[in-house]
């Protein structure tokens, strides 16, 4: 946040928190479910309140906070929970309400989420209109996030605000396949 303050760069986004403390070689993998200590409402409350906390700090900087939400697969699914917050509208929403922070919804997150959490995505998204203000926008198998680009998943544009504070093309793939897919998301967006 100060470093965004120094730059002069009026947005700082992290993601949701975890309820578990994975090794950096568990992300984007299965969790070992073992290291689960406390139940999981004990972890939203600190989030928000940790949140809330750098917010009245970013707020002083003038920078806006976003909070990103989590991509949740199958095997990270505990007790029919998501062992990371802010997988779902419900969750993302209450964290919303109870901090004031900005929300920046990844798309490829949330399809990978809805698929594990056995919710439907349009649904998912199109509740979630009323909340981003401001979209990861990329596409995947549903399995995992993959990073793929949101032109081959056009449906998906049709869920998201077109009024949103900005769009980040977030694709892994070559230079061109790239451009592609932020001159499709720049002509959606018109």
């Amino acid at each position: 946040i100060d470093l965004a303050s120094k730059l002069k760069l009026k947005r700082f986004s992290f993601h949701a928190g975890f309820c578990i403390d994975p090794s950096t070689k568990e992300l984007g993998q299965p969790f070992n479910k073992k290291k689960l200590s406390k139940d999981r409402n004990s972890f939203l409350d600190r989030f928000i309140q940790s949140v809330k906390f750098l917010k009245s700090f970013a707020d002083s900087k003038e920078v806006d906070l976003y909070v990103e939400n989590n991509v949740s697969i199958k095997e990270n699914i505990y007790d029919g929970k998501p062992l990371l917050l802010g997988s779902d509208y419900n969750e993302i929403k209450h964290i919303k309400d109870h901090t004031g922070v900005k929300i920046l919804i990844d798309t490829g997150h949330l399809i990978v989420s809805a698929n594990s959490l056995g919710i439907d995505e349009k649904e998912e998204l199109e509740k979630l209109k009323g909340l981003a203000n401001a979209y990861h926008l990329s596409t995947n198998n549903r399995l995992r996030d993959q990073n793929q680009p949101i032109k081959s998943d056009k449906k998906i544009c049709k869920l998201i605000s077109k009024d949103a504070d900005f769009y980040t093309v977030e694709v892994y793939s070559k230079k061109d396949i790239i451009n592609e897919d932020y001159k499709f998301i720049s002509e959606f967006l018109k």
